[in-house]
């Protein structure tokens, strides 16, 4: 099964009541005449299922308050009768004694063919299950009682009635398909298990149980519309519920779970059944059960739908996998599999992981929502038969992870998919060995790894991009980021091929709390490829890295020793990192944190940081060198050497603080846009811009180096080129 949804919506056209006004009374009699006008919901669309429009009589039995004395009953001979205004109003005029208080309970069930008994004896309704014909408007019915009324004269007392029961139907999307394909349904039988089989009217309470089967043999002929969509009736029943109140209202009891199925016969004796286990019903709500159930029988969604009370409340959920059912996909003839739940898709994993299927020529699609329910998940893909293929998550979400959805990966296209898990490495890939692209992915929740001998990263999408490539376009990371054994990343974690991340966003916080030489960043902790590309990209997630040694940080990419290239791209969140024992250079940048013995070139275009940039050094090794091992924060980048870099139409408007904390001083190495520049070939700095109201700061006295722009660690050195245009907005700074 598929997905359930609990639409608690309010179905008002049913149980919407309105009190009649005092023209439509009759004129009361003597001095302790009462004159009851009693309502029943009407729908103002006919012929509809629960539209109350079936012929009812009124029965109604009445008590000295307190009681069981009867004074007066319809089952008592010689009492009133109600008079019948319409199929949904009734008078009943009583004459009581004035000054006394009494009991009523009303019940009004259809005129003929109504399976319901009252006994005033009781206060109850007894029901029949002898006559188990489906989808029979006559088993509906109303009921209220009245407590402690007090006959003060004359009186016109106005009785709104409800139904005690839930109504049950069965949907299709897919009848017109069946019967364009020639065939039509024969019959349906609805089996409910502990449906109640006695109603207390005064109390409100229903009790008994009886496994109860309704057959049809003919459709309903009618169809429902949910969230915009029609679906054909295939089964309406009703069921008593109530064995439970909420608070004193008789009439409104909490939601009770019954076993259900739908067995459905076709034309020519073939049989297809629908199990609904722990089906939610509630008194005077309808549940619905709806999905293409003819041609996809597991394709399931089940709808717990009031159309009676307001405000809405909506809660959706796939159903879960019970973590031990495995099917095996069946193929179509072109080679694809549609993935409709959590044992079809545990049977996809067997397929890869012990059969070493090959699914490179066809698409795998996933036909609904899947819930993993937390279940144990040994991720698809193997070290030695990995994942290859096309996966379609055709926009549905995969939830309830709590490993990576796939483990080893040669050759695939992901795209079109939702994740939300509670994972450790990561929640889509722990490791690629190949060519992946990823497209329209969002993944949310968590991700962990706490591994200490684990040279993987932690990341939302990508533990370890070990070799091959990598793209990533138009994906979105929500899930928050908490490593303490190697590197964390909004997307990746540690990569050593070329990736190209392209109109994707991190939203998730991304922590490093590793012992020693931690990096964290929004997109990619640690890129080692020969280049990594990052455009059109925004950080919207904390950066915080808490470590010894050294640390690295930065909104979109942390550490590298290779090629970068960011373009059109911006951190909008904080970045901090604390560093104990601080004994190497650690560095943090808004956008990148840096590196520090650099091979390839680094390219900084329109990139805008709007977050604070912070680095603290708790405290420092006693044998460090203060010039050598310093702090660098920077507003673009913490720093760089060794290389060519060329900054052009950046902008920071964020804070940059070095702070070293303890006696032993820290070089610390503050700029605007670049923390230290170190021993470089090329530096290039065009139409940058820092806002006027950028602090920057350091507390080290004589050893804080804080510029405007850059500082510039090696300025003996000859062989360094520098083109360093005006800042566009430098009129504010100093340097120092």
């Amino acid at each position: 099964m598929k997905k359930i949804k609990l639409a608690m919506a309010a179905m008002g056209a049913l149980a919407l009541w309105t009190s009649c006004s005092n023209e439509e009374f009759p004129a009361p009699g003597g001095d302790g005449t009462v004159t009851f006008s009693a309502t029943l919901p009407a729908n103002i669309s006919s012929r509809a299922y629960g539209d109350g429009e079936v012929a009812k009589t009124l029965h109604y039995a009445v008590y000295e308050a307190g009681s069981d004395d009867v004074v007066f009953a319809s089952d008592v001979a010689g009492s009133p009768s109600a008079t019948v205004v319409s199929n949904t109003q009734f008078t009943l005029t009583l004459q009581l004694v004035k000054g006394k208080s009494y009991d009523f309970i009303f019940w009004a069930d259809a005129t003929e063919g109504s399976p319901y008994t009252l006994s005033s004896t009781t206060k109850g309704v007894t029901v029949s299950y002898e006559d188990l014909s489906g989808n029979n408007e006559n088993r509906d019915a109303f009921f209220q009682a009245v407590k402690g009324l007090e006959i003060s004269g004359p009186m016109q007392q106005p009785v709104e009635l409800r139904r005690p029961f839930a109504q049950f139907n069965i949907l299709t999307s897919d009848l017109a398909a069946l019967e364009a394909a020639g065939t039509s349904v024969a019959k349906v039988d609805v089996t409910v298990k502990g449906v109640r089989n006695s109603l207390n009217l005064y109390s409100g309470i229903a009790d008994g149980a009886e496994d109860v089967t309704f057959s049809a043999t003919e459709l309903p002929g009618q169809s429902y519309t949910i969230d915009s969509k029609s679906y054909d009736y295939l089964a309406m029943n009703y069921l008593l519920t109530g064995i439970e109140l909420e608070g004193t209202d008789v009439q409104t009891a909490k939601r009770e779970l019954m076993d259900a199925s739908a067995t459905i016969t076709f034309e020519g004796g073939k049989i297809t059944t629908v199990e609904v286990p722990s089906m939610p019903v509630q008194r005077n709500y309808r549940t619905n059960v709806y999905g293409a159930l003819l041609t996809s029988p597991l394709d399931l969604t089940i709808d717990l739908n009031p159309e009676f009370y307001e405000p809405e409340n909506n809660l959706e959920y796939p159903l879960p996998w019970d973590g031990e059912t495995v099917v095996t996909p069946t193929p179509d003839d072109e080679g694809n599999y549609s993935i409709k739940n959590g044992a079809e898709l545990a049977g996809l994993l067997k397929m890869v992981n012990t059969d070493g299927a090959e699914l490179g020529n066809g698409t795998i699609k996933l036909a609904d929502d899947i819930n993993l329910n937390g279940e144990k998940w040994l991720s698809i893909g193997t070290s030695s038969k990995k994942f290859s293929g096309t996966l379609d998550g055709q926009n549905h979400t995969i939830s309830g992870l709590a490993s990576p959805l796939f483990g080893n990966v040669a050759d695939a296209d992901i795209k079109n998919l939702k994740i939300e898990a509670n994972s450790n490495y990561s929640a889509l890939i722990k490791q690629t060995d190949g060519n992946v692209n990823l497209s329209g992915i969002t993944v949310e929740g968590s991700v962990s790894k706490s591994s200490a001998l684990s040279k993987q990263g932690c990341a939302g999408f990508i533990s370890n991009a070990k070799t091959g490539s990598v793209t990533i376009d138009n994906c979105v990371n929500r899930a928050e980021i908490s490593d303490n054994s190697y590197v964390g990343g909004g997307f990746v974690g540690r990569s050593g091929v070329p990736v190209t991340i392209t109109n994707s966003k991190n939203y998730g916080k991304v922590v490093s709390t590793r012992y020693s030489g931690g990096k964290a960043a929004g997109f990619v902790a640690m890129p080692d490829g020969v280049a990594t590309t990052i455009q059109n990209c925004q950080n919207f997630g904390e950066i915080e890295v808490t470590t010894s040694g050294m640390a690295a940080a930065g909104g979109l990419i942390a550490w590298v020793n290779n090629e970068v290239n960011i373009i059109d791209s911006s951190n909008e969140a904080n970045i901090t990192a604390t560093v104990s024992n601080a004994s190497e250079i650690s560095v943090v940048g808004g956008i990148y944190g840096g590196n520090g013995w650099g091979t390839a070139k680094k390219t900084f275009k329109n990139c805008t940081n709007s977050g604070d940039v912070k680095i603290i050094a708790s405290s420092v090794k006693a044998d460090a060198a203060e010039y050598q091992y310093g702090l660098y924060a920077g507003g673009i980048m913490g720093s760089t050497s060794y290389d060519d870099t060329e900054l052009t139409a950046c902008t920071n408007s964020g804070n940059i603080t070095a702070e070293t904390q303890g006696e032993k001083a820290q070089r610390q190495y503050v700029g605007a846009l670049v923390g230290a520049f170190g021993w470089s070939k090329s530096i290039i700095l065009t139409g940058n811009t820092v806002e006027s109201n950028v602090i920057l700061s350091g507390n080290q006295g004589e050893n804080t180096f804080v510029k405007a722009l850059y500082n510039y660690i090696n300025p003996g050195d000859t062989n360094v080129k520098i083109t360093d245009t005006p800042n566009t907005n430098n009129t504010s700074y100093e340097d120092k």
